[in-house]
């Protein structure tokens, strides 16, 4: 059984990226809320059958993007996913680089990065000038 399974995971994604990537992790954990959101849903409502049907089909394209050999197009779309989460975490002020911390100028939206661990500091935009104070 097992050797059934390697030769049929030889050229495939799921082999590639040794599991979920990022994006099939998101993409399965989506699935998972939105089963046990279905859960409580009224028995045979047209919420509940939606629901489900939105979970089936995540959950399905997370089997086809682990058993897909289009490994370039897989690699890709978790490369865009991974950019597109981190610019809504920087949006929302909650990733940080390193020992830097990224915050948004509430005035033109620029990115500007500062030290991290230095407790309330005020900080000047690099592109508009605009000041303003943040907690490190």
């Amino acid at each position: 059984m097992r050797n059934r399974f390697y030769s049929l995971m030889i050229g495939r994604y799921g082999a590639y990226s040794g599991g979920l990537d990022t994006l099939s992790k998101w993409l399965f954990f989506a699935s998972l809320g939105l089963t046990v959101t279905g859960i409580f849903l009224p028995h045979m409502s047209i919420a509940r059958l939606i629901v489900n049907a939105v979970a089936l089909g995540l959950f399905a394209l997370v089997v086809f993007r682990f058993l897909s050999k289009n490994i370039n197009a897989r690699v890709q779309a978790n490369m865009k996913f991974i950019r597109l989460l981190d610019n809504v975490l920087i949006i929302l002020n909650i990733k940080s680089e390193g020992d830097k911390r990224i915050f948004r100028c509430p005035k033109c939206r620029a990115k500007v990065r500062v030290p991290k661990d230095k407790g309330k500091i005020r900080i000047t935009c690099p592109k508009c000038r605009h000041e303003f104070i943040k907690k490190t």
